[in-house]
């Protein structure tokens, strides 16, 4: 799973408690805003804007902590009375605090943590304050202890010469380097001298942090000789900077040098070389090295991502469609007594332009286009409505009242999930078309959650089981319950993920219910339990943003392998044209089985041991710690492979009734892949 995944799940884990903190600090700052004569609501505002920091802090979301913390300084500030400017500082702390949920999200969705978006606001918050402006190679945090690889490293013999005294051979043939390129001389000759002095420094170079700073100020030469970056006044003080590196090699050696190497010194080379385009291995390899591609976005994604921050977040969507949603009701029930009404009543009709103005104004307020237009469109039909007679009157405004409608479905299908924001922001976005696809998720969202409660008490069967092994009845509801939650994915047209479970139920009705397999722990719990685990994880995922997605089923085939299990769907015939990745054939023979004396399943994908703190709800995705390759590289689905989850069997105890309650409501349940219960002394 890559960084970004990382990011995802652990945010989407403390989510919650954020928005609700976020909001505190908001009500906090509304009211000292009304009564700046109380500096209690400062303070309390600190508090939370601290608590925020913190927990970012804890899912390394710096760009997100640093903001809060800049924000929660500010409050000090204006609590000691340091700030001059005190209506412009509250404006921006409360910019900040819209602004701070709306980057969350953004990160929720799975784009990656970039401070550089926030920095406008970040200047902003420290110029009120008086403090210096921060520049973009200050938010530029790169490892400066990451080693350099081997094949770049000077091999070291009795021959080699003493890294000082070469400097004080080299160091006037650097300088006419640096003379020759500033004056415009000769730039080409002038960068070439530069860069043959600093590989010669680092091929005679012992220590590490030394070899360092020759190689990335050599590759930032590399960069600006081959074209790959323009030369400017920053890139020629840097490569000053290292002449003076040069003068204290030579007085105070190398180990001297290694000591005193400035952070900031390498930090920037290593910015203006992730600011070079691609072109050269050896700048490349530096690249590569501090993954500077990922520190450093390109401006168009920097610039795309601080378009999004408009302030429109979730909080602020949700409270704002309740209210729409209650004024189209309204404006339905107007309407609903134009139909029954004579004639003579139809002057009524004018008194609906004001409404139907004001919701489409709101709706423009919160960025829905193509909501708002269809709003606009109704006010439009009120004179034709006014002036028409009989039928014609008639079918004007059943035709309005259904618009009205379709906005509210629309609505409706926004605050469940079932549709995304950006659906409704295109003006010309058709309705028409937006409202089924809601629908669909709304029926989706109910489907998986019934799913995963099925997937649950078959769980429990297991549980059963598992303590009395030899009590094969104890298996019978399990086929069924799989069954119905292989029919559910055939109806959202997941076939692969329904063939797989389809496989899953063949082998527990015919070998395990019937006691041919004997729970043997390594060669049948082990693998049965990943493959359903899996499953359940991906069906999980149905209702959120993807990270990765069918690579998951690949661990459940793998899995079934390691039973034998036939790739062939036992249960029902698949349309396999309504999957885009089929199960691959798998006919891995099962090793011999042997009874399992210790109670224990494992509902697992390898490598998530020992995550769980006795009696700790979490996810799969709170518990990945390894960073790996981009979703949608060949080695994304390898690293799910790696990944393991060990369960007691208490473990799969179905959910109690508020869960199983707040489920088909709330789809975001659906998240939680896994209640964790360690046994009893185990950490």
């Amino acid at each position: 799973m890559n960084n970004t995944a990382i990011e995802q799940n652990t945010l989407l884990w403390v989510k919650q408690e954020l928005d609700e903190t976020l909001n505190q600090a908001r009500q906090a700052l509304e009211a000292y805003v009304e009564q700046p004569d109380d500096p209690s609501q400062l303070r309390f505002c600190a508090g939370h804007l601290h608590q925020v920091a913190g927990t970012l802090q804890m899912v390394e979301i710096y760009g997100a902590s640093l903001l809060a913390e800049e924000m929660e300084k500010l409050v000090l500030d204006l609590v000691e009375d340091r700030v001059t400017q005190k209506e412009d500082a509250c404006e921006l702390l409360m910019q900040g605090i819209i602004q701070l949920p709306d980057y969350l999200e953004r990160l929720a969705a799975g784009h990656r943590d970039i401070p550089l978006v926030l920095l406008p606001l970040l200047n902003d918050l420290r110029a009120i304050r008086g403090e210096p402006l921060l520049s973009e190679n200050a938010l530029f945090s790169p490892d400066l202890s990451r080693g350099i690889p081997v094949s770049v490293r000077g091999i070291q013999s009795d021959e080699t010469p003493d890294p000082a005294a070469l400097a004080r051979r080299l160091r006037h043939r650097y300088q006419l380097g640096l003379l020759d390129w500033f004056r415009e001389r000769d730039v080409e000759k002038g960068l070439a001298e530069i860069q043959d002095v600093l590989d010669q420094l680092l091929a005679a170079s012992r220590e590490e942090p030394v070899q360092r700073l020759w190689w990335v100020a050599g590759a930032l030469a590399r960069a600006l000789r081959e074209g790959l970056l323009e030369t400017s006044m920053a890139s020629k003080l840097l490569l000053g900077q290292v002449d003076r590196m040069i003068k204290r090699l030579i007085d105070e050696g190398e180990a001297g040098l290694a000591a005193q190497i400035p952070e900031d010194l390498l930090r920037n080379l290593l910015f203006y070389v992730g600011r070079s385009r691609p072109g050269n291995d050896d700048v490349d390899l530096v690249r590569q090295n501090w993954n500077l591609d990922r520190l450093l976005p390109d401006e168009d994604e920097i610039e795309e991502a601080r378009e999004s921050l408009s302030g429109h977040n979730q909080s602020l969507i949700e409270s704002v469609t309740a209210a729409v949603r209650e004024d189209l009701a309204a404006l339905c029930e107007q309407f609903d007594v134009l139909l029954r009404a004579e004639q003579s009543e139809g002057d009524g009709l004018e008194a609906l332009r004001e409404p139907i103005q004001r919701v489409a104004d709101t709706l423009g307020m919160i960025g829905m286009g193509a909501l708002r237009r269809q709003i606009l469109e109704q006010a439009e039909r009120l004179d034709e409505a006014a002036s028409a007679t009989g039928e014609a009157r008639e079918q004007g405004l059943q035709a309005m009242a259904e618009a009205l409608v379709m906005v509210d479905t629309a609505l409706e299908g926004l605050q469940s999930g079932a549709l995304e924001q950006e659906m409704l922001e295109e003006e010309d976005g058709d309705i028409a078309e937006i409202v089924p696809a809601s629908e669909f998720r709304q029926v989706r969202s109910v489907v998986t959650a019934e799913a995963l409660k099925e997937i649950a008490r078959a769980k429990e069967a297991f549980t059963e089981y598992l303590a009395e092994p030899s009590d094969l009845d104890r298996l019978a509801p399990v086929p069924a319950l799989f069954e119905e939650v292989a029919g559910s994915l055939l109806l959202l047209e997941e076939a692969q993920a329904a063939q797989l479970l389809e496989r899953v139920t063949e082998y527990v009705k015919t070998r395990l219910a019937t006691g041919d397999a004997a729970p043997d722990e390594e060669t049948v719990l082990e693998p049965l339990a990943e493959a359903i685990s899996a499953i359940e994880y991906y069906i999980e995922n149905l209702n959120e943003p993807k990270v990765y997605g069918g690579e998951i089923l690949e661990v459940a085939e793998a899995a079934l392998a390691r039973l034998g299990i036939s790739a062939a769907p036992p249960l029902h015939a698949v349309d396999e044209s309504s999957t885009d990745a089929p199960a691959a054939e798998a006919a891995a023979p099962a090793e011999a089985s042997v009874e399992d004396e210790s109670g224990v399943i494992e509902w697992s994908i390898e490598g998530l041991e020992d995550e769980a703190a006795p009696g700790e709800e979490i996810t799969l995705g709170d518990l990945v710690t390894e960073s790996a390759p981009e979703a949608d590289s060949d080695d994304a689905a390898g690293s799910l492979d790696e990944m393991t989850i060990e369960f007691d069997g208490d473990f799969l105890e179905t959910p109690g009734p508020e869960v199983e309650e707040a489920v088909p409501e709330a789809p975001e349940e659906a998240q939680e892949a896994a209640e964790i219960v360690e046994p009893a002394g185990q950490v």
